[in-house]
């Protein structure tokens, strides 16, 4: 399912430290941080097996993503951005726990771009909102005189 690309959409990227969430995919858009309080109280460990350099992280507690769900409650549509598999996906594991305790929101979630999160500025987030519906990036033109 996809929009317009007319602004009316939260976006919000995931990780497990924190949720930035952006109220529209508009230009400009500010974003506010919900940092995650097991990151606060430095609880929020990788785990590795004796020997293997594989790990997993611990689920975050319902608190977190219930912060999260509130911020976009009154959204129309909500994108999700992140990056992960399995454990370490915080969109699946965000998207497990709306399904388990709020599915009307759920079905607003009108999808999903994995990409590396880490490092992606404001802007580039809302660019990435707005490629998600179809919308032409807008480009800025070398000036010419």
């Amino acid at each position: 399912m996809t929009g317009t690309g007319d602004g009316s959409g939260a976006v919000v990227v995931l990780t497990y430290k924190q949720a930035r969430v952006f109220d529209s995919d508009r230009v400009g858009t500010p974003e506010r941080d919900i940092a995650s309080q097991d990151l606060i109280d430095a609880r929020l460990n990788m785990h590795h097996r004796a020997g293997g350099t594989t790990g997993y992280y611990q689920e975050l507690p319902d608190e977190y993503w219930q912060q999260v769900a509130d911020a976009v409650r009154a959204a129309p549509r909500v994108l999700l951005v992140g990056h992960g598999t399995g454990k370490s996906n915080a969109v699946l594991q965000f998207c497990r726990y709306l399904a388990r305790t709020d599915p009307s929101l759920l079905d607003r979630v009108v999808g999903g771009v994995d990409t590396d999160v880490e490092d992606l500025t404001g802007p580039q987030v809302l660019e990435l909102a707005r490629d998600f519906y179809g919308e032409p990036a807008r480009r800025r033109l070398p000036r010419t005189g």
